[in-house]
């Protein structure tokens, strides 16, 4: 899914098909190397990198729990953040598959749905890229919810209407 044509005119697709050709999974050589890597590697290196995840998290965390209709819940350790969504307040969002889903296509955000571990109305945002990248996906997201929870509050209130004038 391309809708503004950029990853077609970077030619990822080219390259993703290039890497799909080669076997994927670790190599003798590869094994070989992770121990001295593990034990060369500086405990700064770790630190940093702990210290950067907890940022991204802190900064994930604090802008979608004001996101109406959805649950953040912060990590402890790990590289992505599960978030609950509230499915029945939001027009044409029956679980976390569609949301993923419309949210995709709608606002070209992608999260992996809850269902995908046994997290039904969750869905696991990824906290590894750039701060700068996470607060733009979470504007879009909010503004993505704020479309649907406006909807179903509008058809809320027209079938309300309606059946007050059917009495």
């Amino acid at each position: 899914h391309d809708r503004q044509g950029k990853l077609r005119r970077a030619r990822v697709h080219e390259g993703l098909e290039r890497i799909s050709t080669v076997i994927l999974g670790p190599n003798t050589l590869c094994q070989r190397v992770v121990p001295a890597l593990l034990d060369d590697t500086p405990q700064s290196f770790y630190d940093d990198t702990v210290a950067t995840l907890q940022k991204h998290a802190d900064v994930c965390y604090e802008a979608l729990a004001r996101v109406d209709g959805l649950k953040p819940v912060r990590p402890s350790g790990a590289m992505y953040m599960m978030v609950g969504v509230d499915v029945e307040r939001m027009d044409g969002v029956d679980n976390d598959v569609q949301f993923a889903e419309q949210l995709f296509a709608e606002q070209s955000v992608f999260v992996l749905p809850g269902a995908c571990f046994g997290a039904p109305n969750f869905v696991r945002v990824v906290l590894c890229p750039p701060v700068e990248q996470l607060s733009e996906a979470a504007a879009r997201i909010d503004e993505f919810c704020k479309h649907k929870l406006s909807t179903k509050r509008a058809r809320t209130a027209a079938a309300a209407a309606a059946d007050g004038d059917d009495q």
